[in-house]
């Protein structure tokens, strides 16, 4: 859960992959799978950017 909550985190900052991978001291490829992960879990269509997909969600208001 806590990992999961790291690439979200992440996302929203708008940092790369290579980035998120060199922050949390995992593989780039480690990196990939945890987003794709998210993305199956959260429904996001394939065509889609994760990170502005994320953004997209943080600024949708309530």
């Amino acid at each position: 859960m806590r990992r999961r909550l790291r690439v979200v985190c992440h996302g929203l900052s708008q940092l790369s992959t290579k980035n998120i991978a060199e922050y949390t001291f995992v593989t780039i490829r480690a990196v990939q799978i945890r987003k794709n992960r998210l993305c199956k879990k959260f429904e996001i269509p394939s065509d889609a950017d994760f990170n502005n997909w994320m953004r997209g969600l943080a600024d949708t208001p309530d």
